[in-house]
């Protein structure tokens, strides 16, 4: 006989018992106990995964003819049905994860919270999209115009082998130009080494007999004949790009340069500024300031000028500052030589210097502004810390900064300008 008993399980919620009478009480096999059934039906007697499938059929099977589990399933059955028909929820019909709301409450974020910082992502977010479409545009632009300058690219440069990869990385370079300078050596090297490792044993005569004179000496080194037998200015030539031609080793030309100073002293004079601003040459750590300042001091600086400012121009700062980065002593008077400091000038707006600075201003010529301010500073004209000038320079790129707060230069001349003005402030 069946019987179910209610017990009270102690912490408020019922227990039931379902027993079968005909059995022994003390037969704990026969008892099943369901805890909780009424509210979680499907809990325990539900939770079968498909790995459970066969021995749930195996088990229906085998005790199809038992009271207590026909009681079992038939509650099931009616439960199941209950739920179904008042709109309850299934377990084959729970509703996904992915498709479930969250609500979200409102809290306390603390003061520091910032309130806008949806609407200034949102911004963020239409400012990033903004300059990545200007970014292409501006690189569909380059590769739309570069063709002309990789065909030119093409016919200056001497080593033919070069790969395609280098000729689209200098051509496609339009903004900076830092591929772009001054080459004093653009032809391929010819010079004969045979004498050079005991060149110290012969005279000067030997050594002109061997390679001619100061001129015929550069050709060989790879100078261009055009420079050497007509007039010509560097700042107005426009800077080319590198030929990439085989170039002597710059030590070895370094042994056989010095002694022409003896040998052909007036062409040496001529030309030594010009081989020293070439970019390979200046760049090469076999020069350094005591070989250039020697020569420098030997032609006198009076001369030395005199050459210099016939292939450069007094405005190209870039050529001057290489200038004193190889020569340093020879700032302070290379800056008197532009500007003819000697008289002072009251009205600020006649002073050369203020001149010079409002004109490039004016030109939007940056980058020689940026170059202006490297010459100047720390010189005797413009020494560090605050003065008449570095004020000015400052007033002025403060002004202009808003206006052009894309400009890489001015935002370099500002802090340039901070940290001149804070050395011995």
């Amino acid at each position: 006989m069946i019987e179910i008993i209610e017990i009270d399980s102690g912490d408020g919620s019922d227990m039931e018992i379902i027993r079968d009478s005909q059995t022994d009480d003390n037969d704990d096999d026969s008892l099943i106990i369901l805890n909780d059934f009424k509210e979680n039906p499907y809990e325990s007697l539900l939770d079968s995964t498909d790995d459970e499938h066969d021995n749930n059929q195996f088990l229906d099977e085998s005790l199809a003819g038992d009271a207590i589990f026909s009681l079992i399933t038939q509650h099931k059955q009616s439960t199941n049905l209950d739920l179904d028909k008042n709109g309850g929820n299934n377990i084959k019909n729970e509703p996904s994860i992915k498709d479930s709301k969250v609500e979200i409450k409102q809290s306390d974020l603390g003061d520091d919270f910032d309130e806008e910082l949806g609407k200034k992502m949102k911004r963020f977010r239409d400012i990033s999209d903004d300059i990545t479409t200007l970014k292409k545009r501006a690189l569909d632009y380059e590769y739309r115009t570069d063709s002309n300058n990789i065909a030119l690219l093409k016919k200056q440069i001497k080593y033919k082998e070069i790969s395609n990869n280098y000729l689209e990385m200098v051509a496609n370079e339009t903004l900076s130009g830092k591929y772009k300078d001054w080459f004093f050596f653009t032809e391929n090297s010819r010079f004969n080494e045979d004498i050079l490792e005991d060149i110290e044993n012969f005279s000067s005569k030997e050594i002109m007999l061997k390679y001619g004179d100061f001129k015929k000496l550069l050709v060989c080194f790879g100078t261009n004949i055009k420079y050497l037998y007509q007039d010509y200015n560097i700042s107005d030539l426009k800077y080319k790009y590198d030929t990439l031609s085989i170039l002597q080793p710059i030590d070895t030309m370094k042994v056989i340069i010095g002694h022409y100073f003896i040998i052909d002293p007036i062409n040496f004079k001529k030309f030594f500024p010009s081989l020293l601003l070439d970019r390979n040459f200046y760049e090469s750590l076999s020069i350094d300031d005591d070989w250039c300042t020697s020569f420098y001091n030997k032609i006198t600086p009076k001369i030395f000028f005199k050459n210099y400012f016939k292939v450069v121009n007094k405005t190209d700062f870039f050529l001057h500052y290489r200038l004193i980065r190889i020569i340093p002593s020879s700032k302070n008077l290379i800056i008197s030589l532009i500007f003819s400091t000697s008289v002072e000038v009251k009205d600020v707006e006649k002073n050369p210097v203020i001149e010079m600075f409002n004109y490039l201003i004016d030109e939007k010529n940056y980058k020689n502004l940026l170059y202006f301010i490297l010459v100047l500073s720390g010189s005797n004209l413009v020494p560090f810390g605050s003065n008449k000038y570095v004020d000015y320079f400052q007033s002025c790129i403060n002004d202009i900064s808003d206006e052009n707060s894309n400009e890489v230069e001015l935002t370099l001349v500002r802090n340039i300008l901070k940290l001149f003005e804070k050395v011995l402030s």
